[in-house]
């Protein structure tokens, strides 16, 4: 998984684009077994679509781009 983000000095935000996502890349595990990587791909398209998950921006042979949630945690 890597954050990937824009440079908000060099460049504008267009509409409601994301300025940040999220690229995950499948491994070589998905890679070899093509069932897993499809219902991995399957329920997260359905989790985006029913706003249960991060949005889903793409989808490509070797992976995805999504929302990325920025998310806090607290140890106590």
């Amino acid at each position: 998984m890597y954050k990937c983000e824009i440079d908000k000095e060099n460049f504008e935000q267009v509409d409601q684009e994301p300025s940040s996502i999220l690229l995950r890349l499948y491994g070589e595990n998905n890679i070899k077994n093509q069932s897993v990587k499809l219902k991995d791909v399957v329920v997260s398209a359905i989790m985006s679509d029913h706003q249960l998950g991060p949005k889903l921006y793409g989808i490509f042979p070797s992976g995805r781009l999504e929302e990325l949630i920025n998310v806090i945690f607290y140890l106590f």
